[in-house]
């Protein structure tokens, strides 16, 4: 009887280590836990490339949950597929894993701007919202223009969740600034009342000489008082 006990004892404790381990393995942001049905991240990539839409959007949503480390697989297949379905299907598994996807959707945005692959990617990038606005406060001072109008986009379309992005767009509000004033003051009335500490400097370009600038600066003072 007593060996009986110790068998069942350990058949039960056996039971609950593999227990443990299950949900382990089928935890959220585990690396493992999207092979839970057996299928490889091989397979997945593969069903990502199907002429179905179906299996498009199944592989997109399960290769979304893998995490970054599979980033370089799905921009391989953005590099080397030209179907633009499939395109699209390996832009909204980028989409899907956030923060950790905004320099990879960030560079098909500009290499696939005026495409709508390259639309997709930016709606992408500003669905992200507030994680992403660091990245877009350092893009400001990139040397390279395509970037620096990318950010701005960005900024502008996230609107007031982007309200960080204050100090750095006040130091654009200057005559010298390699952007448009009239983008910077549009972007500045989408943050809106965030955007107070600017309003000394919009004040004055709703006095200047430009009656297309001092327009669009009455509009932002508006937005920003509101």
């Amino acid at each position: 009887m007593f060996r009986t006990c110790l068998y069942l004892s350990a058949i039960l404790m056996a039971g609950s280590v593999a227990g443990m381990c299950l949900v382990q393995l089928n935890k959220p942001g585990n690396a493992d836990w999207l092979w839970r049905d057996g299928r490889s991240r091989t397979a997945w990539l593969e069903q990502l490339q199907s002429t179905e839409e179906t299996e498009r959007l199944e592989a997109a949503a399960a290769i979304g949950k893998m995490g970054p480390k599979v980033i370089p697989d799905v921009l391989e297949i953005l590099r080397e597929n030209h179907s633009q379905s499939v395109q699209q299907a390996a832009i909204n598994t980028l989409a899907q894993m956030g923060e950790p996807a905004i320099p990879a959707l960030t560079e098909e945005c500009l290499r696939q701007g005026k495409f709508s692959v390259g639309r997709q990617a930016l709606v992408a990038l500003v669905k992200i919202g507030r994680p992403g606005v660091p990245r877009w406060i350092e893009m400001l001072n990139h040397n390279d223009a395509n970037r620096q109008q990318l950010a701005l986009s960005i900024i502008r379309s996230i609107g007031p969740d982007a309200e960080d992005a204050v100090p750095a767009m006040s130091a654009l509000l200057r005559p010298d600034s390699p952007y448009s004033l009239a983008d910077v003051i549009t972007t500045l009335a989408a943050i809106g009342p965030a955007a107070k500490p600017c309003l000394p400097a919009l004040i004055d370009l709703a006095e200047c000489g430009d009656d297309n600038l001092a327009s669009l600066a009455e509009i932002a003072i508006s937005a920003i008082r509101h």
